[in-house]
């Protein structure tokens, strides 16, 4: 026992001073009040990583973004049944680990990349699983740019990357013209908050390089309220209440492990649907009219 209380306290002693360190070298003034509807001049982000050795789909960091899946994939279909099977578009599908997860579950999938090397590892990963092939198919393109027709979709997923894009407006657009009337956008990203801020983007990226470096700027960060906004402005149908923190619990297991590793992987590989918005959530929004 008091070889685990040293190693915690060891433990506590090293996140403080990598907090501090953080908050040193954070722009100022924090990205709360920034208007992030409007196109964004200013960032740090590498959206190129992802077709680099810097990310790997199949390691740690691949497998972290993956188990969020935990919570976002039942959240995901909840919404998705109640519009039918398909067809359904992913923009920003990386590595597939958000489509294939809902090929699996029963829904025919699309998923779209800009990312030649991530298209590869989904396309080796499906061909690895047991979802046959008319249900999930990836394609190369750029989401200001759908390569689709009009309405073509029953619904959109717009996983984990709605935070790495510079003109939101545009992709809402772009993401509006191929959902039919009637249909749906269900998406997660992550909030801009000090925690967030100090925890995913400083500690977890740019210190610990948990998350590749310069693979998320905090400023574009998107708050619930943005979003609602966002799609607000062509009358699609929200209910707030319906959207969900996707908060990391790590439990004393989980604990106890980033203790003996002095590492805080453990603290955030284990993810809950909460009502805490401080970090991920998770949310859907329904075009109007009737397909």
């Amino acid at each position: 026992l008091g070889f685990r209380i040293a190693t915690m306290w060891r433990f506590v002693v090293i996140l403080a001073v990598l907090i501090g360190v953080v908050l040193v070298a954070l722009p100022q003034p924090l990205p709360v009040h920034l208007d992030r509807l409007s196109v964004v001049n200013y960032t740090t982000i590498d959206n190129q990583v992802y077709d680099t050795e810097g990310f790997q789909w199949l390691g740690t960091q691949g497998k972290l973004l993956g188990s969020t899946n935990a919570v976002r994939i039942p959240y995901f279909t909840e919404v998705m049944t109640g519009f039918g099977t398909g067809p359904y578009l992913e923009v920003g599908c990386g590595g597939g680990l958000v489509s294939q997860a809902l090929a699996e579950a029963g829904f025919n999938m699309t998923g779209l990349d800009m990312s030649v090397r991530s298209l590869n590892v989904a396309r080796e990963q499906a061909k690895a699983s047991s979802v046959p092939s008319d249900m999930l198919r990836y394609i190369e393109g750029s989401a200001f740019e759908l390569p689709f027709p009009d309405g073509h979709f029953t619904g959109v997923v717009v996983a984990d990357v709605l935070e790495h894009f510079t003109d939101l407006r545009l992709v809402r657009n772009e993401i509006d013209r191929v959902v039919k009337p009637g249909g749906v956008v269900v998406f997660d990203t992550i909030a801009r908050t000090l925690f967030s801020a100090i925890g995913i983007w400083g500690v977890a990226q740019e210190v610990l390089n948990i998350i590749p470096r310069s693979s998320h700027d905090w400023r574009l960060f998107i708050q619930p309220s943005e979003l609602e906004a966002l799609f607000g402005e062509l009358d699609y149908k929200m209910d707030t209440t319906q959207w969900y923190g996707i908060e990391p619990t790590p439990g004393v297991q989980q604990v106890i492990e980033a203790a003996k590793q002095l590492s805080i992987v453990p603290l955030i590989a284990t993810f809950s649907r909460t009502k805490n918005f401080m970090s991920s959530y998770m949310g859907h929004a329904v075009k109007p009219g009737s397909g």
